[in-house]
């Protein structure tokens, strides 16, 4: 039995979940079962760009603001942030940037700034980034890498 809708009534903290829902199809479930108060979809987890959009509006007819899970890194906020500030029901962003290892806080040569606690994003076209290409090709996978015990084992 999902506990969810009771536990909702009960208490007056508002109750969030997404970051592993993978697409609008289970966000819908939730949104429409009244099992939450927000929701916090991934980028990256959910399909990208287009299905981002897809959820934001499931939401958004049930008038649930979103707050996106964001903590893979620079691209993925930069994409995030697009589709957030395009969205009537945008709450809030999560940001991981402090817990970045050094490569990601220096993989965009161009891009998005923190300002006072404030994205702001730049004009330029697309997702407004500009990739530090030195920086990615050092990164390229060549196969599975081992843990880098040094951080922290979400930031991959």
């Amino acid at each position: 039995e999902d506990l969810l809708p009771s536990l909702r009534k009960r208490i007056s903290t508002p109750i969030a979940l997404g970051e592993r829902i993978l697409n609008a199809r289970d966000f819908a479930r939730n949104i429409y079962g009244e099992k939450v108060d927000i929701i916090q979809p991934d980028v990256t987890n959910c399909r990208g760009i287009s299905e981002l959009r897809n959820i934001y509006a499931i939401a958004d007819s049930r008038g649930m603001p979103v707050a996106p899970h964001n903590a893979f890194g620079p691209i993925q906020t930069a994409a995030t942030l697009n589709v957030d500030l395009s969205m009537n029901n945008f709450l809030i962003q999560e940001s991981f940037e402090n817990f970045w290892p050094e490569w990601k806080r220096n993989i965009l040569n161009s891009g998005y700034k923190i300002k006072n606690g404030y994205f702001e994003l730049s004009n330029k076209p697309g997702l407004g980034i500009e990739i530090n290409e030195t920086i990615l090709e050092e990164r390229i996978v060549k196969g599975m890498e081992p843990l880098n015990p040094s951080e922290p084992p979400w930031v991959v």
